[in-house]
């Protein structure tokens, strides 16, 4: 049973493809069932915003690995979406074998517990990087020259200078930070 409006056809049509049904929101899915998902409006936006093909390797991503396809929640497409639009040339057999081996589903019950400090979209991305990181080869190579190299500018904020925290060695009237 797919629930879209007329304004979603083109979703409905990709879901179609996965075999996805769409089920309105006010409908609890009984117990995550598979390949279901009450994301409507999130499949809608990121096919608005990146595209047929954007939206068909998340879906792809999360309904092709190994048992995630009770992972069809808002929060984790977002969260993949999120992953390939960074990395879209990690899209491919690496970046689906590497998410056999994670269970997206129990990120995003890790994600729920602390949803009051940090929106589960945003943990279960940082937590999937985590995990990604020793299985995807390209992520790999992707660390080992950023490390040799140092960061990139864009995270320098995150180097810490000792002559700028006042609180360097020996100077015991300067404030700690």
């Amino acid at each position: 049973m797919l629930y879209l409006g007329a304004a979603m056809s083109d979703v409905a049509s990709i879901c179609s493809e996965f075999g996805i049904a769409v089920v309105p929101p006010c409908r609890r899915r009984a117990g995550g069932a598979a390949l279901e998902t009450c994301a409507a409006s999130t499949l809608q936006r990121l096919l608005s915003d990146g595209g047929e093909s954007h939206l068909r390797e998340v879906l792809l991503s999360i309904v092709e690995s190994n048992g995630n396809d009770r992972a069809l929640t808002a929060p984790v497409i977002w969260a993949v979406s999120d992953f390939l639009l960074a990395h879209p040339n990690w899209f491919g057999s690496d970046w689906l074998d590497a998410l056999d081996k994670i269970d997206l589903s129990a990120l995003h019950e890790s994600a729920k517990a602390n949803r009051k400090a940090v929106q589960p979209r945003a943990a279960i991305a940082a937590i999937l990087v985590e995990r990604l990181r020793e299985r995807l080869p390209v992520m790999r190579r992707a660390l080992y020259r950023r490390s040799k190299s140092g960061p990139p500018a864009s995270e320098s904020f995150l180097r810490r200078d000792k002559s700028a925290c006042g609180n360097a060695r020996g100077n015991k009237n300067a404030p700690r930070a």
